[in-house]
């Protein structure tokens, strides 16, 4: 028997919810991971600048000074590497790395000149985890420090690693103190993509190769590649595992209605594209839920989703033999296949083999790599977090 159309109406909008719900999800993912990211890489400059014991002093003549170290990394890099920067860089790396380093998703930059403020590694975290607790702004925390500093006994901090991380997993759920603002609004966007247009240049050439101001700057140079490569591909995986969702979700709810599936993506779509922009158009969301159909989470999903593109993914979506299609992926992800190579090798192979052997249908040979492709000119990663971006206006 049919359901009723109100119950129908009303399990429409529960999964339309649920569906928008994983969208945002993942989108706060990609903020927590750049966070994550940001940290790391900072922590890494301010080591290398503590490591090479710049002067202080920054009279125009001293090369070897945070000043100049500031006035280079601007130039190249963007605002994050200020002068005022660079100096809590190096504050920061000062602290315990073990006791410090599992917070890192848990905070902006922006809460880090009140952070360090803290007496000990200790009460740094515990002030990280009442960030989340209470949902403090830094203006917040500097209230909350000052007036509780005194009060503390070690009980209320000393929290082993485990138990610390399953406190900030649970106070996380109801947390608001991740902004997309930090990364997504004017000058903040602008700081960030100037980190992944950043491309190495040549030594300074008012100095030997091999001078230490230039050694220290080709250093933090190789710190933010590595920053570009790590957040491209965590990038990468969340949006994978966010279209899968979406329609894994389209899936179920066809299911459950009754409906076909295509009537499903056009009542969606026309909620989604209105709260999340033309990437969740009726189009795409055809893609979604094919997706959705080929892999249940049980299945190698994790494995195939970070290892390879999401314009990859449309490609091996047209092949339906499940073992083949695991095989095609783990050899785009040795090979570091283009998009149009993975096209002629499907082309070149009859797709109804059955668990097609990865030395039977390729040979290594040359290919470009083709993955850490550039958020800012990825246009699928643009569209899934255009709401984000558009909601800081």
């Amino acid at each position: 028997m049919k359901r009723s159309t109100q119950n129908i109406l009303r399990s429409h909008d529960l999964v339309t919810t649920q569906v928008e719900r994983s969208i945002y999800d993942r989108q706060m993912d990609v903020v927590r991971h750049l966070t994550y990211a940001l940290n790391e890489l900072f922590w890494n400059v301010g080591t290398l600048i503590s490591a090479n014991k710049l002067d202080e002093d920054s009279s125009p003549g001293n090369q070897n000074s945070i000043d100049y170290l500031s006035k280079k990394l601007v130039n190249q890099c963007g605002k994050y590497f200020s002068e005022e920067n660079l100096r809590l860089m190096q504050l920061f790396s000062l602290r315990n790395y073990d006791l410090v380093r599992d917070t890192w998703l848990y905070f902006s930059w922006k809460y880090v000149p009140i952070l360090l403020q803290t007496d000990s590694d200790d009460a740094w975290r515990y002030y990280v985890l009442r960030i989340h607790e209470k949902s403090l702004n830094p203006e917040e925390l500097q209230t909350e420090i000052k007036n509780t500093q005194f009060e503390r006994s070690d009980g209320d901090y000393l929290h082993p690693r485990n138990s610390y991380a399953e406190k900030m997993v649970y106070n996380l759920k109801n947390s608001d103190v991740y902004n997309a603002k930090d990364y997504f609004d004017g000058a903040n966007e602008i700081a960030l993509k100037a980190l992944f247009y950043f491309k190495e240049n040549q030594p300074d050439s008012q100095f030997e190769s091999d001078s230490s101001i230039n050694l220290l700057i080709s250093a933090i140079y190789k710190a933010i590649q590595r920053f570009q490569n790590d957040t491209n591909d965590i990038f990468n995986v969340r949006f994978n595992f966010a279209v899968w969702h979406i329609g894994d979700g389209i899936k179920k709810l066809s299911i459950f209605l009754e409906k076909s599936e295509s009537q499903i993506i056009q009542d969606l779509s026309v909620v989604l594209v209105r709260k999340y922009g033309h990437f969740f158009s009726q189009e795409h969301l055809t893609v979604f839920a094919k997706f959705g159909r080929a892999f249940t989470f049980d299945d190698d999903l994790a494995e195939f989703t970070r290892a390879i593109t999401w314009a990859h993914i449309k490609e091996l979506l047209t092949v339906e033999n499940y073992e083949l299609r695991m095989n095609y992926m783990r050899i785009i992800y040795k090979d570091k296949l283009s998009v149009l190579q993975l096209l002629g090798l499907i082309e070149q192979h009859d797709q109804s083999r059955f668990a097609l052997k990865v030395e039977d249908i390729y040979s290594h040979g040359d290919s470009e790599p083709t993955f850490n492709e550039n958020i800012f000119e990825n246009q699928s990663f643009l569209g899934f977090i255009s709401s984000l971006r558009s909601n800081t206006q």
